[in-house]
């Protein structure tokens, strides 16, 4: 019964050695992991702001504010036509409200990453912990059977 026992710990430990391998890996290489996301998640967000902000202040950014120059020059507006230059400035917006959407997304997608990551890091932890008690309830088990093997011969022979 208790070589059964036993039998069955190693087979759990077979089991959970090979995951382990894959998955444990030092705490630096997580902790340097975890905070490039952190700054990562922090730089899209910064991003999504930036764009947001850009939307109001598209006249006073550098390359932009031509479209307002071109909005009140009368040979440009004969040329082009009002309406092409506000639809023009309305694409502009809109592309710096995508770009506000797409950076949010982008960082909770980092954000989710990084929460996924930690918790198959601490996942691998908590199997390391149960295959260190399986190596000892293993070991404690041998010791049992060599024991309980011992005191089977001792009293066959007492019996003899």
């Amino acid at each position: 019964m208790l070589s059964d026992l036993k039998n069955h710990v190693d087979l759990s430990l077979l089991t959970i050695e090979p995951v382990i391998e894959k998955h444990v890996e030092n705490r630096a290489k997580h902790l340097a992991s975890k905070t490039f996301s952190y700054i990562l998640e922090f730089v899209m967000y910064l991003l999504a702001i930036v764009s947001f902000i850009g939307i109001f202040l598209l006249i006073s950014i550098s390359p932009f504010y031509v479209l307002d120059e071109m909005a009140n020059k009368r040979e440009v507006l004969q040329a082009i036509g009002q309406a092409d230059i506000e639809t023009f400035t309305l694409a502009i917006r809109l592309m710096f409200a995508l770009f506000t959407a797409l950076f949010i997304i982008i960082g909770v997608l980092i954000r989710r990453n990084r929460v996924q990551k930690s918790s198959i890091y601490n996942s691998a932890q908590e199997l390391r912990q149960i295959e260190d008690h399986l190596k000892s309830g293993s070991q404690d088990l041998s010791l049992i059977d060599e024991n309980y093997s011992e005191l089977k011969s001792v009293q066959e022979a007492a019996e003899v």
